[in-house]
């Protein structure tokens, strides 16, 4: 499965009203699937393997504002119910700020070019009929100015039971 898909801001937009996520931007969204279902491999019900990337150029300043490839190289379900995902997904970020950005009191991002690549893993055995269920996520790398890492773990109830940030 392939899809394309592309936006432009032809004024008046406002992000506010849930519309569109910036205005004054040119939008591009590539995502890509291969989903097979096999037939006897490993217990497998159905494996993903996806990329997505989202393009944004900023219309006044003819320059790219953002980019954000993210690559998902596996996502297996299988026919227990249990699911491995993404034991290595990758998420390559770039974005630049054309003014400084406030993003709490006092702390503020300054104008320029920020990349940072985040990794991550996701095990989740969740049927009712295991003993323990719940997902298992950890994730690392830069992001903005600084590099938090995380994992936690997270009960079928909607209520997480462990995280830990370092």
């Amino acid at each position: 499965m392939l899809r394309v898909g592309a936006a432009g801001d032809p004024g008046g937009l406002r992000p506010a009203l849930g519309f569109v996520q910036r205005d004054n931007v040119r939008v591009l969204r590539l995502a890509g699937s291969y989903s097979p279902r096999p037939k006897d491999f490993l217990g497998i019900q159905q494996m993903f393997q996806d990329v997505y990337f989202t393009g944004v150029t900023r219309l006044d300043k003819g320059q790219v504002e953002s980019w954000d490839p993210y690559v998902t190289p596996l996502d297996w379900h299988f026919n227990s119910g249990d699911n491995v995902h993404g034991p290595l997904d990758f998420n390559i970020r770039y974005e630049r700020l054309f003014e400084p950005f406030e993003i709490a009191p006092g702390v503020v991002l300054r104008r320029g070019e920020y990349r940072f690549t985040r990794l991550g893993a996701t095990s989740s055995p969740r049927p009712p009929k295991r003993p323990l269920a719940g997902s298992l996520s950890v994730s690392w790398g830069d992001f903005w100015s600084g590099r938090p890492s995380r994992c936690g773990w997270d009960s079928p109830s909607s209520s997480p039971v462990a995280h830990a940030r370092f």
